[in-house]
Order: structure tokens, then C-alpha cells, then sequence
């Protein structure tokens, strides 16, 4: 068996050395351009959101929540003492709770610059899903109920596509059998909000329905 001179491996090992840098630099660029343009998207969503809501979304916090029966959307002001965050927040779940039973969903599509998934069936379903809506003492939640199966799969889709667009962590199945459900939370920083999100405190939280 013959053997390599020293000179031809140092000269293979040079060229995969060169060939793996060349690689790793080729890739940077569209790794900044992702990073860049996820920026770019959060920001764009961010002020989007502002001006749909009425309300500045870097102090206050949206959680979702998928449960057995449907769902539920919760915004809270970060500082309780901020009574004018308190009350747009009131204002504005208080016209969604009203505008998505009549089927109109113009203010999440303004907000994602799309349809989110889940919205044509819960139009289509509007008269099986009960908003009901409810002030909070940071804020106020829209709690969402049915008992029709293809709407409560909307509602879920729904809420799964709000968890993605701000990053959230992915959501489990829901045990059809429990009697419990599921919280997540968008952190400070996104909306909705853009950047990643966390599980409601540090982890999922459970909690009877």
C-alpha cells in the first residue's frame, strides 16, 4: 500500500479547509438578511398593531390561550398604574369581541397584512362562537366558546397562527378528554410583539376551565 507524501495531505487538508470557509462565509450573509428582515417584519407588525389597537405594545402583554371549548385573548397593561393603556386596552378587545360575532376580522388582517388561519371558517361559523367580553384590572380579555367541532379547529388554528407570528413557543394538542387548558404568553417586547415568546411565567400553566 502506497503512502502519501506529507506535502499531498497538507495540501487536501488545505483544500477542505478552504472549501468549509467558503461555505461558512457564503451562508453568513443570508443569515443576516433573515435576522434583518425578521426585524424588519416585527417592526412593520409592531406599528401596524399600534395603530389598529390604539394602544403602545411595548407596555403591555398579550396572552393566548387555546382551551377545550375554544379560547382566549388577554391583553394587560405592564404597569398597572397605567390607566390609559388599561382603558385603550378595554376599548379595543371590547370592539373585537363585537366585530369577530358580526364575522369581521378586518383588525387582525390589518395588523398581519393577511387573513390569518381560522378566520373563513369562524365567519362562516360566526353563529356557534359566543365572544363574550371581560375587563380585567390591567386590561381586559375576549373569552371564545363553541360547541361545533370544525369552529372550535378554526378557533385553535386561529390562535396557534397568533402564537407563530410573534414567536411564541409551539402549542400541544389539547387532551380532548380535559378539563383543563393551556396559557401562552407573548413576552414584553412583542404583540403580539415580535420577538420569542415563552410559556405563560416559565412553563405551560394548567388550570381548571
Amino acid at each position: 500500500m502506497s503512502i502519501r507524501p506529507p506535502h499531498t495531505i497538507r495540501t487536501i487538508a488545505s483544500c477542505l479547509f478552504l472549501l468549509l470557509l467558503a461555505r461558512a462565509s457564503s451562508a453568513s450573509p443570508q443569515q443576516h438578511d433573515d435576522t434583518t428582515q425578521q426585524k424588519h417584519d416585527n417592526t412593520a407588525m409592531n406599528t401596524r398593531s399600534a395603530h389598529v389597537m390604539g394602544f403602545d405594545q411595548n407596555k403591555t402583554t398579550h396572552h393566548f390561550t387555546l382551551t377545550k371549548t375554544g379560547g382566549i385573548i388577554q391583553v394587560q397593561a405592564n404597569d398597572p398604574s397605567d390607566t390609559t393603556s388599561c382603558d385603550h386596552i378595554r376599548t379595543h378587545l371590547e370592539h373585537i369581541s363585537k366585530a369577530f360575532a358580526q364575522g369581521d376580522f378586518t383588525d387582525p388582517h390589518e395588523v398581519h397584512a393577511e387573513t390569518p388561519p381560522g378566520v373563513p371558517t369562524m365567519k362562516a361559523r360566526k353563529s356557534t362562537i359566543p365572544y363574550q367580553y371581560e375587563s380585567t384590572p390591567t386590561g381586559a380579555r375576549v373569552i371564545i366558546t363553541t360547541a361545533d367541532p370544525k369552529a372550535l379547529n378554526a378557533i385553535h388554528d386561529y390562535l396557534r397562527y397568533q402564537i407563530r407570528e410573534h414567536a411564541a413557543p409551539p402549542c400541544p394538542e389539547l387532551p380532548s378528554a380535559s378539563p383543563r387548558f393551556f396559557t401562552f404568553d407573548v413576552p414584553r417586547g412583542c404583540v403580539s410583539r415580535g420577538c420569542a415568546g415563552q410559556f405563560f411565567g416559565t412553563a405551560a400553566r394548567t388550570a381548571v376551565a
